[in-house]
């Protein structure tokens, strides 16, 4: 094969495969890519239970940030409440904030906090409230 039939290869690499074989190639990247996809997505959910710390870092800290005072951009646009307020965390039964948790919050027909009843678990997001509570020591 001469340089140049060479050089014609790597710059259309098709034109040495057959119509019918391009169509099966093109048909097995497709179905490697489903896989793919389809595992990867198995192998990002959680193993077992997340602890509360981990609960509280996916689902709450955008709004009620690390300390829990609620001082962040999100926090203070929903109003969310301060959980290191002692005040505030002693006016709140354990059932009030689970049902918060599990069902979100709705204020004047706008939803202010998003329920996550689909992503925790009932022991889990009992485990939540603790960890929030420790907070307003």
């Amino acid at each position: 094969m001469s340089v140049v039939s060479r050089a014609n290869l790597l710059c259309h690499p098709r034109s040495w495969i057959k119509p019918s074989t391009g169509i099966l190639v093109a048909l097995a990247v497709s179905l490697l890519c489903i896989l793919g996809t389809a595992l990867g997505a198995k192998t990002a959910e959680p193993a077992g239970p997340l602890s509360s710390g981990e609960n509280y870092r996916r689902h709450c800290i955008d709004c009620h940030g690390v300390d829990g005072r609620s001082l962040t951009r999100l926090g203070r646009k929903s109003g969310a409440s301060n959980l290191a307020n002692p005040k505030v965390m002693a006016s709140l039964s354990d059932a009030d904030i689970f049902k918060t948790i599990k069902f979100g919050r709705i204020y004047n027909g706008e939803e202010k906090m998003e329920g996550y009843a689909q992503n925790i678990p009932d022991a889990e997001i009992s485990e939540l409230i603790q960890f929030v509570r420790k907070f307003a020591k």
